[in-house]
């Protein structure tokens, strides 16, 4: 069988390309960056988001499945859904639990935000919650069978370890650089759910593997809950037993931090949420025993990147922002370009 990965190069994608690697499968993965392909794994040089790209891609062969990863505005779905639809057996659609709404226990059938909320500026928007939401809905609404709806949570691995909304290029980046992360104290004892890039991917090779299940949509997250105040502290301790250095913070409100981050809408409509999984229907469809425990692979994935840390780009704006906020400056050794240094330095003078 033919699988096509499309943008599977990120935290989870590299996951689900690991535990694919057990499969009797060809496994293809579009990828921007030029990767060295190795036995029975192909990678195809190019930009999934051009559509004759994606349509050369999906003629080259007959696709078993196609796992999409890819992050489209509603109008980029739209174009391509009945392509994508079309060229395999089974197409598996990554939307995100962000979806919900406010809930005690989320479950599949939880109400979503594009159903529920008031704000209409919100509702218009191409927020990740509401175009995820909307490209739902044009799957569901179709006339198409074999497809299925995957909705992780917030995920973390070796490379992907995140603090409220902030990745590591906004948080550990700016500790390790001597600077003070920031950080909404409105958020403390607030409950999230965190869960292995690992753990993800096999749900997803699971249900790759069950052929019978068809036209269906799962939440993937742990049942485990854990405050933001758990998580500084055991960020904090690692940060202290590998480092010997404390984890520099500093505590601001909601408006603070808001002006450090790049959009409000993920903050207000879904971090401030505590966010609590039931996992009933993936137990009832097998698709997994238990989830490994959050403290101890969030631990495991931070001592591994702290033994080789490598960041992606660094958002010099909003880390001016921030900069401003805690009176610390960036050295210029740390900007790849003289443009990174020239928004830089404009952002953290003019507030």
């Amino acid at each position: 069988m033919n699988i096509l990965l499309l943008g599977g190069t990120g935290a989870i994608g590299s996951a689900v390309l690991e535990e694919l690697k057990n499969f009797d499968c060809d496994i293809y993965i579009t990828s921007r960056s030029v990767i060295k392909n190795s036995q029975r794994i192909t990678y195809i040089n190019g930009d999934a988001k051009k559509i004759d790209f994606l349509k050369d891609v999906l003629r080259s062969r007959e696709w078993g499945c196609i796992i999409d990863f890819m992050a489209y505005k509603t109008d980029e779905f739209s174009l391509r859904w009945n392509l994508l639809f079309k060229n395999q057996n089974r197409y598996f659609f990554l939307s995100s639990a962000r979806v919900f709404a406010d809930h005690k226990i989320i479950d599949e059938t939880s109400l979503r935000l594009i159903d529920s909320s008031i704000d209409k500026n919100f509702l218009r928007s191409e927020e990740y919650s509401i175009s995820k939401a909307r490209q739902e809905n044009i799957i569901i609404e179709s006339e198409s069978t074999g497809w299925v709806i995957i909705r992780p949570y917030i995920t973390f691995g070796d490379n992907r370890l995140q603090l409220s909304v902030l990745e590591k290029e906004a948080w550990l980046y700016r500790a390790l650089k001597g600077r003070r992360v920031v950080f909404p104290r409105s958020l403390l004892d607030v409950e999230t759910t965190l869960t292995s890039s690992k753990d993800v991917a096999k749900v997803i090779c699971n249900l790759v593997k069950t052929e019978g299940i068809k036209n269906e949509i799962f939440n993937v997250a742990s049942e485990e809950s854990i405050t933001w105040q758990r998580v500084i502290d055991l960020y904090s301790k690692i940060y202290k037993e590998n480092l010997d250095e404390d984890l520099p913070l500093l505590y601001v409100d909601d408006d603070a931090f808001i002006n450090t981050i790049p959009g409000k809408a993920q903050f207000v409509y879904d971090r401030k949420y505590n966010r609590r999984f039931s996992c009933s229907k993936l137990k009832e469809y097998n698709l997994i025993d238990e989830f490994e425990k959050s403290e101890d692979c969030l631990r495991y994935s931070l001592e591994r990147f702290l033994n080789n840390p490598r960041f992606r780009a660094i958002d010099w704006r909003h880390e001016a922002r921030r900069d401003s906020i805690t009176s610390d400056f960036a050295k210029y050794g740390e900007f790849n370009t003289v443009k990174d240094a020239l928004k830089y330095f404009l952002f953290r003078i003019v507030r």
